[in-house]
């Protein structure tokens, strides 16, 4: 809303951006290892250290996303005071590359040019 002042919102385009392309970096990585886990799984010559080794590997991609994500919502908050449930929600889909959630880029327009007065 017009709460928001122009540094605000320049700022939370600037998370969400920096938290989108963070997190998309690693969606990027952890697809690639996903790949090669169903690959080491269907291979004739099983290797159980290298499944558990690409499941670490896994594990540990996502609590780094996860991370990345709830640094950049507290930076949101931090930025614009409480979150409403609602608005937390549509924040943190906005920050999401997986499936059919929102992020800040569709089909090259950028939408987060809008969000911070869609949000609050």
């Amino acid at each position: 809303s017009s709460n928001l002042s122009e540094q605000q919102k320049l700022k939370f385009r600037e998370i969400l951006t920096r938290a989108f392309t963070e997190t998309a970096q690693n969606r990027e990585e952890t697809s690639k290892l996903k790949g090669v886990l169903f690959e080491t799984l269907a291979s004739a010559k099983y290797d159980a250290n290298k499944v558990n080794e690409i499941k670490r590997r896994l594990v540990k991609l996502n609590k780094q996303r996860m991370d990345k994500m709830f640094k950049a919502l507290d930076e949101v908050q931090e930025l614009v005071g409480y979150l409403k449930p609602e608005e937390r929600s549509q924040v943190f889909r906005h920050m999401s590359p997986d499936g059919d959630h929102f992020h800040p880029f569709n089909w090259g327009e950028p939408i987060i040019n809008e969000a911070p007065d869609s949000f609050f």
